[in-house]
C-alpha cells in the first residue's frame, strides 16, 4: 500500500511538471507573439505616417503660416486694445505651422514614413 501511494505521488509530480512546463511554454509563446505585434506598431518615432499623409500635412501647415500671416495683414487696421490677442494668434498659428512644416519635410527627406 506505501509503495502504491509513493508511485501515485511520483505520477503527480510528474504531471504537474508537465503542465507547468507546458503552461511556461504558452506563455513564452504569447509574450513573444505579443512582443512580435507591438515591433510591428512601434517605430523610432511614436507617429508614423504615409508619404501622401506627410504631404498633406506640409500642406495644412502652409495653410496654417497663411493664416498668422492674414492674421498680421489685419493687425494695422484693428483697435489697440484687440490687438494683444492678434499678436497671441500670430505666435500660435506661426508656431504651429513652422513646426508641422518642418517636422514633415525632415520626414519626407529622410523618408521617415510607412510605405
Amino acid at each position: 500500500m506505501e509503495e502504491n501511494k509513493n508511485v501515485e505521488t511520483e505520477t503527480s509530480e510528474i504531471v504537474e511538471e508537465k503542465e507547468l512546463a507546458e503552461t511556461t511554454e504558452n506563455v513564452d509563446n504569447e509574450t513573444a507573439e505579443g512582443q512580435g505585434e507591438q515591433d510591428k506598431k512601434k517605430s523610432p518615432r511614436s507617429m508614423t505616417s504615409s508619404r501622401n499623409g506627410l504631404y498633406l500635412r506640409t500642406v495644412i501647415g502652409a495653410l496654417i503660416l497663411y493664416y498668422a500671416y492674414t492674421i498680421v495683414a489685419d493687425i494695422t487696421s484693428t483697435p489697440a486694445d484687440e490687438r494683444t490677442m492678434l499678436y497671441v494668434f500670430v505666435a500660435v498659428f506661426g508656431i504651429a505651422g513652422l513646426w508641422t512644416v518642418i517636422d514633415s519635410v525632415k520626414r519626407l527627406l529622410k523618408k521617415e514614413y510607412d510605405n
